[in-house]
């Protein structure tokens, strides 16, 4: 399965890019922007963050249709080196779900069209709680039980955000879309 490895750096070489990456947000007016970047960075890395922090935030984009939102979160699968639109969160099982948080390493995994409808009938808040804590269900059989572990990031987009889920709303790091027209306006 896809890996990158970060086990030849140390605490200060962590620190370093934490700082780098701080400044480059206070310096620059597109927060959004670099939220993303650095979510990036934080992701490479997230197997060693979650031994530190025990949780890992999803990233959640939200914003009205033609927003950007998808343009933008594809450019951050490009980063590594994946050239795709997210799962239908309405479409794709929690067992698919499950198997590519457990296979992907160190690489985010993206899932379009988050709503209140599709949490209830596909990702429900204790599933969510699950990922964030990277502890997945285990299921038992008469070879004894099977765990699947939680070994990369989550990023959520929908056209609203997730205030009403409890297992989202204080997981999550966002990024909103402002309205496409409310964009033009101020450009005028």
């Amino acid at each position: 399965s896809p890996t990158i490895c970060t086990n030849e750096l140390n605490e200060d070489d962590y620190t370093q890019i934490i700082k780098s990456f701080a400044q480059i947000i206070g310096n620059d007016g597109n927060f959004s922007g670099l939220l993303g970047i650095s979510y990036s960075v934080m992701t490479v890395f997230s197997d060693l963050l979650f031994k530190k922090y025990n949780n890992i935030p999803f990233l959640f984009a939200y914003g009205k249709t033609q927003s950007g939102k998808t343009a933008y979160l594809r450019l951050i699968m490009n980063i590594f080196g994946y050239n795709v639109e997210g799962d239908s969160t309405s479409e794709t099982t929690q067992n698919a779900i499950t198997k590519y948080l457990e296979n992907l390493v160190n690489i985010p995994y993206w899932l379009d069209e988050y709503s209140l409808q599709t949490r209830s009938n596909r990702l429900s808040d204790s599933h969510l709680k699950s990922i964030y804590n990277r502890s997945m269900s285990s299921k038992g059989n008469i070879f004894g039980v099977t765990a699947h572990d939680v070994k990369t990031t989550l990023i959520l987009s929908g056209e609203v955000s997730p205030e009403h889920s409890e297992g989202v709303f204080n997981r999550c790091i966002y990024i909103n879309f402002p309205n496409p027209d409310s964009r033009r306006e101020r450009n005028r």
